[in-house]
Parts: C-alpha cells; sequence; structure tokens
C-alpha cells in the first residue's frame, strides 16, 4: 500500500458514480445513511491485474509494456463500464453456462475501455525487426503444439525463446503473420478438424484442445470455419 500517496477525501457521491484506484493505492470507506431504516449501499468492484492491463494494449496498440498507466479517478461517471459491471453480475448470478466466458469477454472490453478512457499512455518506444529465428520459432510451436489440450503460458513461450512477452509477441507475429492466441487458436481448430473426421464426439473434441466450456468451443468452431462441430462431421 502506498500510504504516502494517500490523501483522506470526503465527498457525497451517487449510485451511479466510478471510482478507478491504480494498484498500490488504499481506500476506506465509511457510510453515513440519511435515517437509521435507510439500507447500505452495495459496491461492486471489479479487478483488473496490470498485466493484463499491459497484455491488451500490447495486442491491440503495439506498446511497450511499463507504458500503460491506470489514473486515479473518484466519482467519475462512466455508464458503460457500470453497466459492463453489472452485465456480468447478473450472468454469473443466473449460473448462465456462457457465465465464464460471457466475463471474460467482458474483462477485455473493460480494459480496453479503461485504457482509452482512464490510463496514461506512451505509444511505440522500440521497434523490433526482424522476426524469431529458426530454432526459437521451433520451441515455441513444439510447445504448442503439446500442449493444445490445456491452458498454454505467453511466459512459459517466451521463456524458451529467451525473450521477454513483450518482444516474443511482437517476433512471434512478425514470423507467423499471427499473434500467439491467433496461432493456438487456429492450431487448436486444425487439431478439431482431424478429430471429428474421426467421429469423436463434440464434448470430447473440445476437452482434447483445450476447452472446458463446448458452447465456447462451438463458437470459436463456427467462427473458424462456418459451420458448427456437428454441421462439420455431417459433411464428411
Amino acid at each position: 500500500i502506498n500510504r504516502g500517496a494517500w490523501e483522506p477525501r470526503y465527498a457525497e457521491y451517487s449510485t451511479a458514480n466510478m471510482f478507478y484506484w491504480p494498484q498500490g493505492y488504499e481506500c476506506n470507506w465509511r457510510w453515513w445513511p440519511a435515517d437509521e431504516n435507510a439500507k447500505p449501499p452495495q459496491l461492486m468492484i471489479a479487478y483488473l491485474k496490470q498485466s493484463f492491463l499491459e497484455k491488451i494494449a500490447i495486442e491491440i496498440l503495439d506498446v511497450e509494456p511499463g507504458c500503460v498507466e491506470l489514473l486515479n479517478k473518484i466519482g467519475v461517471r462512466d455508464e458503460f463500464a457500470r453497466q459492463l459491471i453489472l452485465a456480468v453480475r447478473n450472468e454469473l448470478a443466473q449460473g448462465n453456462p456462457c457465465g465464464p466466458v460471457y466475463a471474460e469477454t467482458a474483462a477485455q472490453m473493460l480494459a480496453l475501455h479503461a485504457i482509452s478512457k482512464h490510463c496514461s499512455l506512451n505509444h511505440r518506444i522500440k521497434i523490433c525487426r526482424g522476426g524469431l529465428s529458426k530454432s526459437q520459432l521451433r520451441r515455441a510451436l513444439d510447445y504448442i503444439d503439446s500442449h493444445l489440450h490445456e491452458e498454454i503460458s505467453l511466459e512459459i513461450m517466451a521463456s524458451l525463446t529467451g525473450l521477454t512477452s513483450y518482444h516474443f509477441l511482437r517476433l512471434f507475429k512478425r514470423s507467423t503473420g499471427k499473434t500467439p492466441l491467433q496461432f493456438i487458436i487456429h492450431a487448436r481448430m486444425e487439431k478439431a478438424k482431424e478429430l471429428l473426421a474421426a467421429r469423436v464426439s463434440v464434448t470430447y473434441v473440445a476437452m482434447d484442445v483445450g476447452y472446458e466450456s463446448v458452447s465456447h468451443f462451438i463458437t470459436l468452431f463456427k467462427r473458424h470455419t462456418g459451420v458448427t462441430p456437428l454441421e462439420y462431421q455431417r459433411k464428411l
């Protein structure tokens, strides 16, 4: 906690206000009701890791890590972020099977929104030229191929090539024409085609190519091929 940067602030805010705190800030809430029968307000808090903000900024805006800083903003009106957080809460509360995927997508949208509206951002500082060496690319591709059935770590791939995550991402895209995430999804969909051709059930195919959510797998497969996995099997 960065206590040296903390100063007490006393003010009244409406229920529609949003508060943005960067990492290291302390917040203490006190509530004084207008009357003794008033119900206390409900607070919704969304945590976005600094590393997650940097990852989104790197992939979308092509900036160096460390150049994204969330600003300290108190009591701002941000209806988009408010509605997005409310939507995620409602989706998860209803127990919808799409809830986890919904939340993951919303987190990316919230990160983009925060970067656009509530962060200081220094654009490109370094330019990487060329791409990965043949041995670096082979190590990365071998790792992807052997871990398609589970979560694939950008940090591990970067360490295998002796690079930082930022520079690995840039050089990988220069070498393959795709970001690591795009490449992984493509590889998984190609593996899924092979399994579907062997008449493996859609549920098992989803697990074999690293997706716990079958609905998420079906959505990605249709986006990639234009048909659902069952439709793909029927056409074979």
